[in-house]
């Protein structure tokens, strides 16, 4: 079927199987250094005790045939040297529909599905969160994350995110993503610092009702107010919606942040600590 295709020069070319190891000499090569690189770098940090190493492969290869191409030989690699790799591709996103641009076969209509069997963690685009994604990604044994795109967001999506939405929907992982380490400070700017911090906020708002869940769970203490936890928990976890786009999103076209219809104010946001943190004060008292 690729017959008509005009075919770049290069070291590729197209496969009828693209999840297939390289067939070509520089494409082997490549491979084999990619499995080394892994392995070596596995090896250094049990030798000086590091905490487990995560690695992020590529950038939302789906844009391209290629780009996925290269993500299923990185993410391969990785799997079969012990790695754990990450990939930030939107499952939706179909890649390159024009045939006559393509140097490999389409990898379908949802490609991010391709490279699931090498990964571990499954780190969607806010808009794609929710119990369908969390289903599929519990199915498959995998972590479940999201990674932040600081574009146009404001800190109340960024701190929601990281606390709040991650207690929701029981993510494992969240990623503040930036590529330039700025800061600027005027109206309708991008502010990295203040994204930071933002994100750094909502994960004190998860410690929080992470920390009332146990003392809950423990069951030491006096029994209203243990009772009276479990009630602002659920409260709490009734008043989270489970999708970021209630609390706002980023306008496609204009580019401009748009509130959703169950904004929150930072004034919402440390309100509802509080709340949480004085349930939990009580469950202390024994400590």
């Amino acid at each position: 079927p690729l017959t008509d295709v005009e075919r770049q020069p290069g070291p590729y070319y197209p496969v009828p199987d693209p999840t297939a190891p390289p067939a070509t000499f520089w494409g082997q090569k490549l491979y084999q250094g990619w499995l080394a690189a892994f392995r070596t770098l596995e090896e250094v940090g049990r030798e000086h005790h590091w905490p487990g190493l995560w690695y992020y492969l590529i950038d939302e290869p789906h844009h391209s045939r290629g780009g996925m191409r290269l993500a299923i030989q990185l993410a391969r690699a990785a799997d079969e040297a012990g790695a754990d790799g990450m990939i930030t591709c939107n499952e939706p996103t179909v890649s390159e529909p024009d045939p006559s641009k393509l140097w490999f076969q389409p990898v379908g209509p949802e490609p991010a599905l391709v490279l699931e069997p090498f990964l571990r963690t499954r780190c969607y685009h806010n808009k794609y969160l929710g119990p369908q994604t969390l289903e599929r990604t519990r199915a498959a044994g995998d972590h479940y994350g999201t990674y932040i795109n600081i574009y146009g967001n404001q800190p109340a999506s960024t701190r929601f995110l990281a606390g709040y939405l991650a207690h929701r929907l029981s993510l494992e992982m969240v990623m503040l993503w930036q590529w330039k380490n700025v800061s600027t400070d005027y109206d309708g700017g991008r502010s990295y610092l203040r994204d930071w911090e933002a994100a750094r906020e909502g994960i004190d708002d998860l410690k929080y009702l992470q920390l009332l869940e146990t003392l809950v769970e423990r069951g030491r203490g006096p029994a209203a107010a243990i009772e009276h936890g479990r009630q602002v928990l659920e409260a709490v976890r009734q008043a989270i919606p489970t999708s970021v786009r209630a609390i706002g999103h980023v306008d496609s076209v204009s580019g401009r942040w748009e509130p959703g219809s169950k904004s929150w104010s930072a004034t919402d946001f440390d309100r509802r600590r509080r709340q949480v943190a004085e349930a939990i004060v009580p469950l202390l008292e024994d400590e």
